[in-house]
């Protein structure tokens, strides 16, 4: 009897183990101006077919890296005239993100009426070509977002990822200018945001309007990269 359980329970975890899915992070769901800035910048990435796993939950991972471009993007028009490298000539500086970092998990407290917990972090790195010809490294880490449901669901993981990355690529993107004296210089610390679950509700709502976030799904494989 005791090999039977340990039969059902192996082959349950591997049926589980093996259907797995990729969930994007939708886009920001407007378009962005360009920056007018005289300061132009030639951006281009790194680590951009990556997909992140959850800490904490076996067959969910993330594909940030198109929402984290947009965001980027849109982040550093704000102080430059951003190029991508494809347009790009040698008198442009140069500058090369990488999302570094994409942490997120959910797991539940209690066990008559379960409470489910969200967090999220994000980090992104960068290599600048400096006024004075020197290559600067840069590393900026988001706000730790968390929040509590008695729901178990995927929207608020979605969400809190994509608060995470934008709080991450924000305060990369003042960062770098704060380097050229075009901001000022965001803070060092690492706080810990609570999330409110009807911001949640209404912007995975406005993803669903625009039939986002994509979603893949892999039978007996564990995703390593997207295409």
């Amino acid at each position: 009897m005791k090999l039977n359980r340990t039969v059902v329970f192996t082959a349950f975890a591997v049926i589980v183990s093996s259907c797995s899915t990729v969930k994007s992070l939708g886009t920001l769901g407007a378009p962005y101006p360009s920056g007018q800035s005289s300061e132009a910048l030639c951006i281009d990435f790194s680590n951009d077919h990556t997909v992140y796993p959850a800490d904490r939950s076996i067959g969910v991972f993330l594909f940030p890296f198109p929402f984290f471009k947009e965001v980027i993007k849109q982040q550093l028009s704000k102080y430059y005239s951003v190029f991508e490298s494809e347009e790009c000539n040698n008198s442009v500086r140069s500058i090369v993100i990488v999302l570094r970092e994409v942490s997120f998990h959910t797991w539940s407290i209690g066990s008559l009426v379960p409470v489910y917990s969200v967090q999220a972090r994000a980090a992104v790195s960068s290599d600048i070509t400096g006024k004075n010809g020197s290559l600067v490294k840069m590393e900026t880490q988001s706000a730790i977002f968390h929040g509590d449901y008695l729901v178990r669901s995927e929207p608020p993981l979605i969400i809190v990822a994509r608060w995470a990355i934008i709080d991450a690529a924000t305060k990369h993107a003042q960062k770098v200018a704060c380097m050229d004296g075009l901001a000022i210089c965001p803070e060092g610390s690492i706080t810990k945001n609570e999330v409110d679950s009807l911001e949640i509700a209404k912007e995975y709502g406005e993803l669903q309007r625009r039939d986002e976030p994509v979603v893949q799904r892999y039978l007996w494989t564990v995703p390593r990269n997207s295409q």
